[in-house]
């Protein structure tokens, strides 16, 4: 177990705090990139912020009788998540809330797990007859036009992402998403990073979605685990599964320290993948600089 103390050197932004990791990852041996977008190449919405003003394009973009039925599946629904101890998964085909014990006759591809409550708004309008394209649609408007009034390209947080894109050369980059194409596509272009991306893969966050989006990018890159790298801001959903197909990860946690590091890979061997963890953008630019 390592700790790198980051300092600025060549860096316009200054390049503070800590990189813990496990082993070093050797970017000289990195074939494949793949990305996510949320928190990862921006330090994204919290879902506070991003409940309110979807809440608000749902209240400005519904008629009285689907707001009714929208408001009363949405109370249920809250009321049943709160009794749900665990995980609990979305059917976004019917809008039910189902928990682990609900899911073994059905297909986990089909799901998607409910991490935060803008997920659950969604199957709250799909569950009141609202279609998927549209709660898509008013979730998309709600989140882009939030970004385009804060505005997300701010100096000191997206030149690094910049720099580690300028650092990874010219290896193909995918983005692995929860949101969708159209989505990902307009806050890549606002970040001013689309053209650095090949494909983006959307609604990875369904517990096989991004096993399969990874196994299937391994096998037509001709790309061995150990020579791809993840990076992105969740370890439960994102993390954990590209380590446990072998991938090298980065994982990007503001609040995360050298306790962090040592409770996530305590009883893991000396074969599994390397693990790097810092708390922002501009830490991983830094130490990718040295690697």
């Amino acid at each position: 177990m390592q700790v790198l103390h980051a300092r600025s050197e060549r860096h316009t932004t200054p390049i503070r705090g800590r990189v813990f990791l496990t082993k070093q990852i050797h970017l000289e041996k990195i074939k494949l990139a793949i990305f996510d977008v949320d928190g990862t190449l921006y330090p994204g919405i919290s879902n506070g912020v991003l409940t309110r003003i979807f809440l608000r394009k749902i209240f400005r973009s519904l008629d009285k009788d689907a707001l009714t039925a929208f408001e009363s599946a949405y109370l249920k629904m809250k009321m049943q998540r709160e009794q749900i101890i665990g995980v609990a998964y979305g059917d976004f085909r019917t809008g039910d809330l189902l928990t682990t014990s609900d899911t073994s006759s059905l297909d986990l591809r089909m799901l998607s797990v409910i991490e935060d409550e803008p997920v659950l708004i969604k199957l709250a309008l799909i569950k009141a007859g609202i279609g998927g394209k549209l709660a898509d649609r008013v979730y998309h408007e709600a989140k882009i036009e939030f970004l385009r009034d804060r505005g997300i390209v701010v100096p000191g947080i997206n030149d690094e992402v910049y720099e580690v894109l300028r650092l990874l050369g010219r290896m193909p980059k995918v983005v692995a998403t929860n949101s969708t194409i159209q989505t990902a596509e307009e806050i890549l272009k606002m970040l001013g990073v689309y053209n650095e991306f090949e494909k983006i893969y959307e609604l990875c966050k369904k517990p096989s979605g991004l096993i399969e989006v990874l196994v299937g990018l391994l096998e037509r890159k001709r790309v061995d685990p150990h020579e791809a790298i993840y990076i992105g801001d969740s370890y439960g959903l994102e993390i954990i599964v590209a380590r446990a197909l072998g991938i090298p990860s980065i994982y990007i946690s503001r609040g995360a320290d050298e306790k962090t590091l040592h409770k996530l890979t305590r009883e893991e061997g000396a074969q599994a993948p390397a693990l790097v963890i810092a708390q922002t953008m501009n830490e991983v630019a830094r130490y990718l600089d040295r690697s």
